[in-house]
């Protein structure tokens, strides 16, 4: 995923200063700002469009004496709030002058500063406990000597606006939650990148927490790449090592192994949503396991209770036992990637540089690994669904909002992991009944999702989940698609309905999360998807589904091509070849009987047209996740006739 990386003009001509200011609230008026126009500017972070403007000439007729008076008058007045940390000193004047002009020393207004914060403690803070919360709270009250870092204060609101009520981000003149996203995410960027914070503990809960931005594919400043910062700074502190930990407090011990695991946690799903290779140098089974007693459940009560929207409180015990079992599902996503996957070069048709992503071993040894991991997600599975619905009279029968929200995405989730166990052993070479077991096991974990978010999305809280839920949806589509050149009308009928409310449900989260773009774009050339979502009944399903109701023992009917035309015939021929050099097909799974390399299949009906079409969209979702595809190839796709329809 190229991306040119900022430049910095070696040289800037002097030039007066420009002498509009900004009506905010700065924090940190910097005594002495007199400037001498005559010096080069020394940052070199400062990007470039943000130089030129720097250094432009003035707009209006206000001399450059009088813009400094300016600047002194308005920083006089401002105090930072008691609650923040002070820079340090020795910044330079220069990224100073940036930062405020982005707004990156300025706080929100109380009454969006506190929706911003309920908002994370909410929906982000449960599944990465990267904060303590009382310090939190007690900086926010100036009680003791706790204070906030800027940059990760600044990172707190930002990490909120993904899942705060539009009508706050409007109050402050964002159209969408995606602007007001992008400028907390860059105030927070020019924060880090400024140096204003050292403290490398500080920076690990900074990077985490920009780890949650993905604006397009080919940023080279992505997830990964603030993962692997995050890893640097955890492995120079020490933060996985049990003997580093046993020279601190007790309470300093736990929250800094809640630290490694927020590192852990965030590192798979990255690698698993992106298919890349995995930042962490040492097994997980080397470190202390992070359990219930490494939260402070004593405080979490007091502190949900200063920040939830409903009077139902959700039990702390519940908060920390779900982050335990996304940790479990975590460890299990990581030994799937290592034994069923492999790192594997990718070439894409477009690009000279070549890429390397996880991709499906086409080994024998991959099977037996499969029987192993179908059997620990199964476990996972027993323990989680006892959890969350025990079978105990002082149990309360309707859950709250919030457990539902992160409920729903730890069971997304699951279904996810399944779904890619299963697609994994499509790859290999097994019996007719273990693959055709596979078949039906990926379409019930596409079928719950699709009903996941349909839930969710009817209670108005599909829009409170976060990323990972767009990768199980695009997952859950992919199988949707598939189904749909069944040679069964009525799984024909079913796929056409779940792929128009995966479509409708990805068109919700693609409000607020940019990875949900391509996703959408891809399935809104789809002439089915089109049609089905403005005349389809609602989904017929029970409620009481679960990882232990699929009825594997009879295999699904023969699987033919809706009318028995090649799914292969008209398909797009850069789609198609840029999944053949995905993966390494077994011969006895795919043959082609065509010379051509950009359509390879077959012309004639078959068994083995609804294969080939399921190979390929299989190895399009393993790309597509972690490349940009051309999604204008597809409209050169005749879905009529593919279709049927």
């Amino acid at each position: 995923m190229p991306r040119c990386e900022e430049e910095t003009p070696s040289s800037v001509s002097p030039t007066p200063m420009p002498p509009v200011i900004e009506p905010v609230e700065t924090l940190y008026p910097t005594p002495g700002m007199q400037r001498n126009l005559d010096t080069t500017p020394t940052s070199e972070r400062l990007v470039a469009h943000d130089l030129e403007y720097l250094h432009s000439p003035p707009q209006t007729n206000t001399s450059p004496s009088n813009f400094l008076a300016q600047c002194e008058e308005v920083q006089a007045g401002s105090e930072p709030p008691g609650w923040i940390s002070p820079l340090r000193t020795g910044l330079d004047e220069d990224m100073l002058w940036l930062l405020r002009k982005k707004k990156a020393l300025s706080v929100p207004p109380q009454p969006l500063r506190d929706h911003l914060l309920r908002a994370y403690v909410q929906y982000v803070h449960p599944f990465l406990p990267l904060l303590d919360l009382e310090d939190l709270m007690q900086a926010f009250e100036m009680k003791g000597e706790a204070r906030i870092s800027l940059v990760l204060f600044q990172a707190i609101m930002f990490a909120g606006t993904a899942f705060v009520d539009m009508v706050h981000l409007e109050s402050e003149g964002f159209r969408t939650h995606k602007e007001a996203r992008r400028a907390y995410y860059e105030r927070v960027r020019l924060l880090f990148d400024a140096d204003i914070e050292l403290e490398p503990i500080i920076l690990i809960q900074v990077l985490l927490l920009l780890t949650y931005w993905f604006d397009k594919i080919e940023d080279t400043k992505s997830r990964c790449y603030w993962m692997r910062l995050a890893w640097s700074f955890a492995n120079d502190r020490g933060l996985a090592h049990p003997d580093v930990l046993a020279l601190l407090p007790a309470q300093q011990q736990i929250f800094r192994r809640r630290l490694w695991w927020c590192c852990f946690m965030r590192d798979q799903l990255i690698s698993f949503s992106e298919r890349r290779g995995s930042s962490l140098m040492i097994d997980e089974e080397d470190f202390p396991p992070l359990l219930t007693a490494d939260f402070d459940c004593s405080a979490d009560p007091s502190v949900l209770r200063r920040f939830s929207l409903s009077q139902n409180e959700m039990p702390s015990r519940m908060l920390s036992e779900l982050c335990v079992a996304k940790v479990k599902l975590c460890i299990l996503v990581r030994r799937l990637l290592c034994s069923q996957y492999e790192l594997k070069v990718h070439q894409r048709l477009t690009s000279t540089e070549p890429t390397m992503l996880f991709l499906p071993r086409a080994t024998d040894s991959a099977a037996t690994e499969h029987t192993d991991r179908a059997r620990e997600l199964f476990e996972w599975s027993t323990n989680f669904f006892a959890t969350i619905r025990p079978g105990t009279s002082q149990q309360q029968e309707r859950v709250n909002e919030l457990e539902t929200v992160h409920i729903a995405m730890l069971e997304m989730l699951y279904w996810t992991v399944v779904g890619m166990v299963h697609r994994a052993q499509l790859a290999v070479k097994t019996s007719t009944m273990s693959r055709e077991r596979s078949l039906k096991i990926l379409r019930e974990a596409a079928e719950r999702t699709t009903v996941i978010a349909q839930e969710l999305e009817e209670q108005d809280l599909l829009r409170f989940q976060p990323p990972i839920s767009v990768t199980a949806l695009f997952g859950s589509a992919m199988q949707h698609l598939k189904d749909l050149v069944s040679g069964v009308p009525a799984r024909r009928s079913l796929a056409q309905q779940h792929l128009a409310q995966s479509l409708t449900s990805l068109r919700r989260l693609q409000e607020v999360w940019f990875s949900a773009d391509n996703v959408v774009n891809f399935l809104a050339t789809i002439p089915t998807t089109r049609s089905a979502t403005r005349n389809l009944p609602p989904i017929q399903r029970p409620r009481s589904a679960s990882p232990h109701n699929i009825d594997i023992s009879c295999p699904p009917p023969p699987i033919r091509v809706a009318g028995g035309v090649s799914a292969r015939t008209n398909a797009c021929p850069t789609m198609m070849a840029e999944a053949d050099l995905t993966l390494s097909r077994p011969d006895m799974l795919h043959k082609s009987t065509t010379g051509s390399p950009n359509c390879i299949g077959s012309q004639t009906p078959g068994d083995g047209n609804y294969e080939d079409l399921s190979f390929e969209l299989d190895a399009m979702y393993n790309v597509s996740l972690s490349n940009d595809f051309d999604f204008a190839q597809f409209d050169v796709i005749n879905w009529t006739n593919i279709l049927q329809i």
